[in-house]
């Protein structure tokens, strides 16, 4: 199989920790996979440095590499489009190079964006969670560059909600879609790279392995039981990695609170904290508080008020809101939580409270197995409904220690 991966060095000898840092701050390294190569990158705004300079132009500064194309994901290079609208081909204003998107009229690098390169350079900011595309672009990268021989190099970075817990249901491959490609769990507690090993390395159903020639570059300084330190001092500067996740907890929350993409609740979008407020004009705050209270999930606090969303759904209506206040990283459990508020206002609002219709409704394919909206329908109880993940959760463990590159 031809996969690397060079060997993490994320201590020193004496066993002090080192500042957090990624390939990007290793540019002799990356001058010798690269030299006298075309090479495009796979990036977006959140692909920086330690300094905060764009991947891009560290590369396009390298002695003897070509910085020879530009790809970007969802949202685009700057970041800002919106959750899935279809990004154009752009061009960048400092180094002159066109953007090839993919993210609109292609979602795969075609032949001719491969025959014009020597490598791929993927520089991609995950949040830890199936729904997020990037690892559906990477996957497309992967299988294209596997029938073109390019090689493909992926900057590893930081799951900002750590590597060790693991929550929600594991995708069925019959609801594989964008936003959930591969058989893992809602919380997978992978990095970019390790994904990349697994869905490079891993056949599925009926299909052999991609195999294409992939090398993961890896951090400096990251462990599996990190989450707090992973941006600001001594950790990687924070970009928002799209435009409604904007802070490290609205990253904490997304996990869980992106099911509610699924319902007639409306996940935040349009107010000043997409995926911490969960709002809806029939939500009546007095009854939702006097029903499951402040303190009903563990490691966040409940508030509740009201909130008028300027874009998005419910756009310039009034609705009764819920904001996640999270007060303890360690203990809170975003899937866990989603289900819990998803239950209660299932009960409270039986006619309101509803999950939008699709085939496959939608909220299908963001859990990754339909069995939890039906149970959810029936009244299954919450906790019963998390118990039941810990099966496939403890086989998923299991599987994946095959391309782990971090203790």
């Amino acid at each position: 199989m031809s996969v690397a991966a060079c060997a993490p060095m994320g201590f020193t000898g004496n066993s002090k920790p080192v500042r957090l840092a990624t390939a990007l701050d290793r540019p002799h390294e990356l001058a010798t996979l690269f030299r006298n190569k075309r090479v495009a990158i796979l990036t977006h705004a959140a692909g920086v440095d330690r300094a905060g300079r764009r991947s891009i132009d560290v590369l396009a500064q390298l002695p003897g590499v070509k910085l020879a194309a530009i790809w970007s994901p969802e949202h685009g290079l700057a970041g800002m489009a919106a959750a899935g609208d279809h990004v154009g081909d752009d061009r960048d204003a400092v180094t002159g190079l066109m953007v090839h998107s993919l993210y609109g009229a292609r979602k795969t690098p075609s032949h001719a964006m491969l025959d014009a390169v020597d490598a791929v350079f993927v520089d991609l900011q995950d949040v830890g969670a199936r729904p997020y595309t990037y690892a559906s672009t990477m996957l497309e990268v992967l299988k294209a560059a596997r029938a073109a021989r390019t090689p493909v190099f992926v900057n590893d970075r930081p799951n900002p909600l750590g590597g060790v817990v693991m929550e929600g249901p594991v995708l069925d491959p019959a609801l594989a879609s964008f936003v959930g490609v591969w058989p893992i769990p809602l919380r997978h507690g992978l990095t970019l790279g390790e994904l990349a090993r697994m869905m490079n390395g891993e056949p599925r159903a009926k299909e052999p392995a991609i195999n294409a020639a992939l090398t993961v570059l890896p951090m400096q300084g990251w462990r599996r039981a990190m989450e707090t330190e992973v941006f600001g001092a001594g950790g990687l500067p924070f970009v928002a990695p799209s435009p409604n996740l904007r802070s490290l907890k609205a990253i904490r929350a997304y996990a869980g609170t992106v099911l509610f993409e699924g319902t007639s609740m409306s996940e935040g979008r349009g107010t000043d904290a997409p995926f911490l407020t969960l709002c809806a004009p029939f939500l009546e705050t007095d009854r939702l508080a006097a029903h499951i209270g402040a303190d009903a999930l563990a490691g966040a606090v409940l508030h509740y008020g009201q909130v008028t969303p300027v874009a998005a759904r419910y756009k310039q209506q009034n609705c009764g809101a819920i904001r996640l206040r999270i007060t303890d990283p360690a203990r809170y459990r975003p899937v866990e939580a989603a289900v819990t508020l998803i239950a209660a206002l299932l009960r409270l609002y039986p006619d309101k409270m509803q999950f939008l219709e699709g085939a496959p409704p939608f909220f299908d394919l963001l859990s990754g197995d339909s069995r939890l909206r039906t149970a959810l329908q029936k009244g299954a109880d919450a906790q019963r409904l998390i118990v039941s993940w810990q099966e496939s959760l403890s086989a998923f463990a299991e599987r994946r220690k095959a391309w782990l590159l971090y203790d």
